[in-house]
């Protein structure tokens, strides 16, 4: 006689802020499963990449009605004005310190926030040392390092250390400049790493190769390679979003598991060994919201589960999809009597 069904429906109207390294994906794991779910946008592109942002929202308002989806540009102030506008829910991309700022000023309204990490690999004696270098350079210095997912410290079993840091200047010095590394988005960032990586080095770290910016046009800094690092340097506690590849030598992957666990960030990490249930029980240990073995940045399909812990962000147990929808509980009765529960009690 009692019968109980949860109906989803549409957030409402969902605010979307995207940052730049990533214009197109990072806007559309969003939009396309938050029009799909009925719901309309408010849509705020970052102010470094306008012109993505002017191109998608000129492809979506040909298929769907006037004010379905609306796009609205400037910088940080902009975007303060919609968190705290009368939205059904925020998905947020981008820094801890705006993803703080949000968390004061959002109220009540559900958010999902993808924020900074650092993330770490953990290079295991076991590992195919030729893919573990190939998959660490790529996943250091893939779009200047300007992915929130980027390899950002390694820890290298000390067995196998020398060969495996030997291999990664052999391999980075193959890079092209303009062909497998671009610039980074403007000054400001240019002047962060290159301070990180002078601070580095005034604190004992040591330059096997690169280490300063590229004369000339645009905001090009040498992929660049650390040892002798330290956990209280910035290059190794702070996201840093360049082009930079510090390698710290461990005594075993605990030691490893320990020192990837002992950072304010929980984004992901990649483990590089031949044993996949051995990665998979080191997967296990590591706080984080994302793990890889023997790859790294390969997302699921569509961006789904896609995040971290700590300060990392807020991470939902839901698909992109089941994140557009909010739940409504339906419970009926069909009988005539009345509960036993309710008044008069006996």
């Amino acid at each position: 006689k009692t019968k109980g069904s949860v109906k989803f429906e549409p957030q409402g109207v969902i605010g979307l802020i995207t940052p730049w390294n990533y214009p197109l994906s990072l806007s559309m794991w969003t939009i396309i499963p938050a029009l799909l779910t009925g719901n309309s946008i408010v849509y705020k592109p970052s102010e470094n990449s306008v012109l993505i942002g002017q191109k998608i929202n000129e492809i979506i308002n040909k298929i769907f009605p006037k004010g379905v989806f609306n796009t609205i540009y400037g910088d940080s102030e902009i975007g303060k004005i919609l968190v705290k506008s009368d939205i059904d829910k925020l998905f947020f991309t981008g820094s801890v310190e705006a993803g703080k700022h949000i968390i004061k000023n959002i109220g009540l309204k559900p958010v999902a926030l993808e924020l900074g990490g650092k993330d770490s690999a953990i290079v295991c004696k076991d590992a195919v040392i030729e893919l573990a270098v190939k998959g660490v350079v790529w996943g250091a210095l893939n779009n200047a390092g300007q992915v929130c997912t980027s390899t950002e410290r390694v820890y290298v079993s000390e067995e196998i250390a020398d060969e495996f840091i030997k291999k990664v200047i052999e391999e980075v010095k193959k890079l092209r400049k303009g062909i497998d590394f671009g610039p980074l988005i403007n000054k400001e960032q240019l002047t962060k790493v290159e301070k990180q990586v002078k601070e580095s080095i005034s604190e004992g770290a040591k330059i096997l190769m690169g280490g300063k910016k590229i004369q000339g046009k645009g905001f090009f800094f040498e992929p660049t390679v650390l040892v002798n690092v330290k956990e209280e340097m910035k290059i190794m506690c702070e996201e840093t979003f360049g082009p930079i590849i510090p390698i710290k030598t461990v005594k075993n992957i605990d030691e490893a598991i320990e020192l990837t666990n002992n950072s304010k960030y929980g984004l992901g990490t990649t483990i590089w060994t031949k044993d996949i249930e051995k990665g998979k029980e080191i997967g296990e240990k590591i706080n984080v919201g994302m793990v890889w073995i023997n790859d790294v940045n390969l997302p699921i399909s569509g961006g789904d589960y896609w995040g971290g812990t700590k300060l990392s962000g807020l991470r939902c147990s839901e698909s992109n999809l089941m994140q557009c929808l909010k739940a409504k509980t339906f419970v009926s009765y069909s009988g005539t009597e009345k509960r036993d529960w309710w008044y008069p009690y006996s």
